[in-house]
């Protein structure tokens, strides 16, 4: 029963996921940019550190994570804020 209702909640977050444009990321890229929009919700910014530990992305490796952050840069999701070295990211 309760399988039947997780099953229906992902269906349908993967209908919002393609209809936003998200479904073309990958796992990683998805859930990097759901880390950041979570993490940014009470100043709009997410640090590296942050990222790196949140829920959603704790499991994915340093070089994963960091190519998602380049896919996502590079499609204009995100943006970094402040120097290169600054590790700070805001969603577009």
């Amino acid at each position: 029963m309760l399988t039947s209702a997780v099953a229906k909640m992902r269906s349908m977050l993967l209908e919002m996921e393609k209809d936003l444009g998200l479904a073309e990321l990958s796992e990683a890229q998805r859930d990097v940019l759901y880390a950041i929009t979570l993490l940014s919700a009470k100043d709009g910014i997410a640090n590296i550190e942050d990222i790196q530990s949140h829920e959603l992305t704790q499991f994915i490796s340093r070089p994963t994570l960091f190519r998602a952050l380049t896919v996502l840069s590079d499609k204009k999701i995100i943006q970094r804020i402040g120097t290169e070295r600054s590790g700070k990211y805001q969603v577009i």
